[in-house]
């Protein structure tokens, strides 16, 4: 159907590679004795970069910036290129996808591309743009043969439907890149957002948390109509207006309930929490 990375061989082989990257994945291809890396491995193999970088999760410079282009990503790159349960959750995507005949489509931090592979198989009319600011060679040079696929650093135009997944609970005004994305999503297009607001691994910021109960409040205030979901992600409808102040009240709402709801337990509490969330949210408060 579309080529995958076969081992880890094909990636330590690849051209692109500096000398650094090749040695770093050789290492730990090592560490894994030259099999397929599982998700716990994955994460914890990045928790010990975010460490020895010493990131700080408040504050963004160049140490976030050199844990985004460190090849750990690569190895996770490949992970995900494998791994069974992503290989049909990608699927179940581009079906969707496909439903809606999409001319134009946007994958926002598409990493190495495998979503947007799938998507060109299944919609091979459709244009589709990788959006990727940290993009590798290797990623783009596996996307070269596919004339439909092309990767960006910014949005560009409009598009009829976009999907970000897991990206916004790695970025700092995850609000902010949801508004100016959804502003080149045409009116009554869809976006599919599939996050994950807690503590699985270090790159996922606390600050965000919160967004675990508010996420889809902050959205419907922003002009963003949640409809089904759809695995693990949500899938929105773009209305005819959209407001960032309004988003941003959102949030801090969000923000302020999650602090309550986070210190008592009570069964159900999460949902509560959304409830809650929704209700303020249609109420303004």
């Amino acid at each position: 159907m579309y080529p995958l990375i076969s081992d880890l061989n094909f990636i330590l082989e690849h051209g692109s590679l500096t000398d650094e990257e090749r040695e770093w994945l050789s290492t730990a291809s090592g560490q894994l004795h030259n099999r397929e890396p599982l998700l716990s491995q994955i994460h914890q193999m990045m928790d010990e970069v975010w460490d020895e970088l010493n990131c700080d999760p408040m504050v963004n410079d160049q140490r976030i910036a050199d844990f985004y282009s460190h090849p750990v990503w690569l190895l996770n790159g490949f992970f995900i290129g494998q791994d069974p349960q992503s290989r049909q959750i990608r699927e179940t995507f581009a079906e969707w996808a496909a439903s809606h005949s999409p001319l134009r489509i946007a994958d926002i931090g598409g990493g190495f591309g495998y979503l947007a592979l799938e998507l060109s198989h299944q919609i091979p009319t459709a244009e589709i743009d990788i959006i990727e600011p940290y993009a590798h060679p290797l990623s783009v040079s596996l996307m070269e043969p596919f004339g439909n696929i092309r990767f960006r650093k910014k949005l560009q135009g409009d598009y009829d439907l976009m999907f970000a997944t897991d990206v916004f609970e790695h970025l700092w005004d995850p609000v902010t890149t949801a508004y100016e994305s959804t502003l080149h999503l045409r009116k009554g297009g869809f976006f599919l957002m599939a996050n994950a607001f807690k503590a699985d691994i270090l790159c996922h910021l606390p600050q965000h948390f919160h967004f675990y109960y508010g996420w889809e409040s902050t959205m419907r205030a922003m002009g963003l109509r949640p409809l089904s979901k759809l695995l693990y992600g949500r899938i929105y409808q773009r209305q005819e207006f959209v407001s960032i102040i309004a988003a941003k009240a959102a949030a801090a709402r969000s923000r302020k309930l999650c602090n309550f709801i986070e210190t008592v337990y009570f069964p159900g509490r999460r949902k509560t929490g959304r409830l809650l969330n929704e209700l303020f949210t249609r109420m303004r408060l």
